[in-house]
């Protein structure tokens, strides 16, 4: 069982990015306190461009990185502009380490790392060392985040020694932890042992205590690695508590996902997804990203256990959508082993190998020993089912090889003197624990004692009970049957139930995700206008983006009218009319034209020789266009090509919507109309929901046609629509 794979990724993750917001500037001591709207108000009472103003501009771009990173770049960009033409050093630096920040949540590496480096060489010459600490450290977890754990680890100790030097406590105790979580990425686990107990001893130390619960995760994560359950859950649990108490939202969820995993890996599935789901609920409340990744992929794992495979796919699709969009290597590779095991499972082998291999490149080039022995063992075992021993060889020496370099006897050794060292100032309390657990042991003997004398009586009654149940065995048999038709009746209505909560977790991920982000991108933009914090030709820079999202918005909220119309009311009275099907397409062209604009797509309607009457209702069929023609422009390359065509056959229409786009294989065009089935990313990075094509099946059907697909990965796909004629 690979209950591991999603464990580490998560701590990893929220110990970086709660660094990046406690450790890079005071600014959210200021976002907190003032909010946003007294920065806004304060800018506009103050509107001369002297340092007061750039400072100003520096801590609102910091305020928003969680918000909307665009305009974190924008205001980090004045600040900046302002304090160069002031001379103003710490000011320049200060602003391009927020400016890199935004860089940074847009998963734009190379420019953070190079706006990082210029504050780097900013804050050297002025000599703050408390902002080369900071900035080295933000170095370190964008090369964390690109796989480079060896370039993170040297940036990592570069700023643990500047801040041992200005005895910056808490971002020592950060550094060590920072470093611990990049060497168990590794699958170096006595390093990351060591370094994590460091910081837990320093962040005892702190007045008052802080992050304690944050280093107990990352301990017990090791532990879990290591096969160490028992003090896994020892530290977990104890980290739970301290979140729970402090109300700590992020803590609670990786400390329900560590405690969900060990008992995951106990088979005890009730528990584990009792743990996973909390943590998934908290997600979808946050809003955060990473978390509703991860959540779903543990809760797949579970899934696959329990043999549930649709919705064990359902879930990794979705991890791995949300993991593609944030570029997290790790997590790619992890989410990839989980849908290789699926495959595997059900046969699908080349569907298998494809996954798998993906894993294992991505694993090989972050240098993720952990994802290499798990994707070499899957890939041994399914190249041995298609019979290709040479192959299976090949990947089970490899299995072998990172399994011993992952657990070797040193580990252990090393990773229990560690422990050791940690408690030993307080074998005193422990010696008088056990001195009052002897006293607890002896109870218990005598309980025992008295527990057999009650068993005793017990099996006698039960023996007369068994007498009883023999006479009433033959009504007992009657109603047996009863129960097994109730038992296929419920079983029935748990099915439907399924459905309803995977459409009740689509309905909320489009609200949550790909309704919400862009909504609040819009808004803080429009805000920033308002205050006259951009300029016009900065407002104008993003208008193309700004039409993209309206217009995506508006095609995703008619989905959703119609969707939700049509599952509340399944049964409603179609109102079906003659239509002219050449002109409503026309009119779609006409509305996605500037879309395909955008990128220099060629999208033409061939005219038909005769106008070609349908008898439909017209608004689904009309919908159902503007979702074909849509896809087909988010999935063709800039300067491509969309044909359309209409004929009027013997006894029905025939339309067909052609590209020469990226396609799809065989394994995508399977799930393509399941509801549990993930939306690829367009050829511009466009975002879709999946519900369009769910929506396009359910209206065609509804209008007594059909709807085929023919696709070839990298040469385009077909769509083709057959309708009653009038």
């Amino acid at each position: 069982m690979r209950v591991s794979l999603a464990i580490r990724h998560l701590c990893i993750f929220k110990v970086l990015l709660i660094l990046i917001v406690l450790l890079v500037a005071p600014a959210k001591a200021l976002a907190q306190g003032d909010g946003i709207d007294s920065m806004l108000s304060a800018l506009q009472k103050h509107p001369q461009n002297d340092t007061i103003r750039a400072k100003l501009l520096s801590d609102l771009s910091f305020a928003y990185h969680l918000i909307s990173p665009d305009s974190t770049m924008l205001l980090s960009k004045q600040a900046y502009d302002i304090s160069k033409r002031l001379k103003h050093e710490k000011g320049e630096a200060d602003a391009l380490k927020h400016w890199a920040i935004g860089s940074y949540m847009k998963s734009e590496y190379k420019q953070a790392i190079t706006r990082n480096e210029q504050a780097l060489a900013i804050y050297e010459k002025i000599n703050d060392k408390k902002g080369c600490g900071a900035v080295l450290n933000n170095i370190a977890i964008i090369r964390h985040n690109e796989g480079d754990f060896a370039t993170a680890i040297s940036y990592y100790k570069q700023s643990l020694t500047i801040r041992k030097e200005i005895n910056d406590k808490i971002g020592v105790a950060a550094c060590y932890n920072n470093i611990g979580n990049t060497y168990s990425d590794m699958g170096n686990y006595s390093e990351a042992l060591y370094h994590l107990f460091m910081g837990l001893r320093l962040r005892e130390q702190l007045s008052p205590p802080r992050f304690i619960d944050n280093s107990l995760t990352n301990i017990a994560n090791v532990y879990y690695y290591l096969g160490k359950d028992d003090l896994a859950l020892k530290h977990a649990l104890r980290a739970l508590e301290i979140v729970t108490k402090s109300r700590n939202l992020d803590g609670i969820i990786s400390t329900n996902v560590v405690v969900g995993a060990i008992y995951h890996r106990k088979k005890e599935f009730t528990k584990a997804l009792s743990y996973y789901q909390e943590a998934l609920k908290l997600s979808i409340q946050m809003g955060n990203s990473h978390d509703l990744a991860l959540s779903y992929n543990n809760i797949g794992q579970v899934y696959l256990e329990q043999k549930e495979y649709n919705q064990a796919k359902y879930c990794l699709f979705r991890a791995l959508k949300i993991s593609e969009e944030s570029g997290d290597q790790e997590s790619i590779a992890i989410n990839h082993i989980g849908l290789g095991q699926i495959y595997l499972r059900t046969h699908l082998l080349d569907s298998a190998i494809h996954h798998l291999l993906i894993s294992n490149k991505v694993a090989s080039e972050i240098g993720s020993k952990l994802q290499l022995s798990e994707s070499s063992d899957l890939l041994a075992q399914t190249y041995e089912k298609k019979s290709d021993f040479k192959a299976a060889t090949y990947y089970y020496k490899k299995f072998i090889t990172y399994k011993d370099s992952l657990l070797n006897d040193e580990v252990d050794k090393k990773s229990s003197q560690i422990e050791f060292d940690f408690v030993l100032d307080k074998k005193q309390k422990e010696i008088s624990l056990l001195e009052k657990d002897k006293s607890i042991q002896m109870g218990l003997v005598e309980r025992s004692r008295l527990i057999n004398i009650s068993m005793v009586v017990v099996l006698c009654l039960i023996g007369l009970f068994a007498v009883g149940l023999f006479i009433s065995f033959g009504r007992v048999k009657k109603a047996n049957k009863i129960t097994i038709k109730q038992k296929e009746e419920i079983t029935r209505q748990s099915e439907q139930l399924k459905e309803l909560n995977h459409l009740k977790d689509k309905i909320l991920s489009v609200l949550s995700h790909d309704l919400r982000s862009p909504v609040a991108s819009l808004t803080s933009i429009m805000s920033l206008l308002d205050h006259k914090m951009i300029s016009q030709e900065e407002f104008l820079s993003l208008k193309n983006g700004m039409n993209n999202q309206l217009a995506a918005l508006s095609l995703l909220l008619d989905n959703l009218l119609y969707w939700s119309r049509n599952q509340l009311d399944p049964n409603r009275v179609q109102e079906k009319v003659i239509v002219s099907l050449p002109s409503i397409v026309q009119q779609n062209i006409d509305i996605l034209q500037e879309s395909a604009h955008q990128k220099n797509i060629h999208l033409q309607l061939a005219q038909p020789a005769t106008d070609v009457l349908a008898l439909v209702d017209q608004s689904q069929i009309d919908i159902v266009f503007r979702n074909l023609i849509s896809n087909a422009i988010k999935f063709t390359h800039r300067d491509g090509n969309i044909a359309i065509t209409i004929e009027d056959k013997d006894t029905h229409t025939l339309t067909c919507i052609t590209d020469n786009g990226i396609g799809m294989d065989d394994a995508h065009l399977q799930q393509l109309f399941n509801l549990r089935h993930q939306s690829n990313y367009g050829t511009d990075g466009e975002k879709g929901t999946g519900l369009g094509l769910l929506l396009c099946k359910d209206f065609i059907t509804q209008n007594n046609g059909t709807l085929t697909v023919k696709s070839t990965l990298g040469v385009g796909s077909t769509f083709c629509i057959t309708l009653p004629k009038a």
